[in-house]
């Protein structure tokens, strides 16, 4: 597997937990002020799931950030961006909103 394959692979993992427990805690995340808040550590303004859940997903979204970082400085942005719309593809067709 190519490293660029890696990368999509990550990614479509990571968003995929990402989704799995927005759903669970009712993050919409076609939200932004939710996605905000949620990135702000502000779980008073997210709905009803415990400060443990909205803390992984927290902690997620940072991961998300350092691999998007980190594949960016290794294959430029364009790259990264086609790959991270390429996961979220994945993820609509089964049903995530993001």
């Amino acid at each position: 597997m190519s490293e660029l394959e890696d990368y999509d692979a990550e990614f479509y993992a990571l968003e995929k937990r990402i989704g799995r427990l927005a759903i669970a805690t009712g993050v919409d995340l076609t939200r932004p002020d939710q996605v905000l808040a949620l990135r702000k550590e502000n779980y008073a303004l997210l709905g009803y799931g415990d400060k443990h859940t909205y803390h992984l997903l927290h902690e997620l979204f940072l991961l998300r950030d350092y691999l998007q970082a980190h594949c960016t400085s290794e294959h430029g942005a364009q790259e990264c961006r086609r790959l991270l719309e390429h996961a979220d593809a994945r993820l609509r067709k089964r049903g995530f909103h993001f």
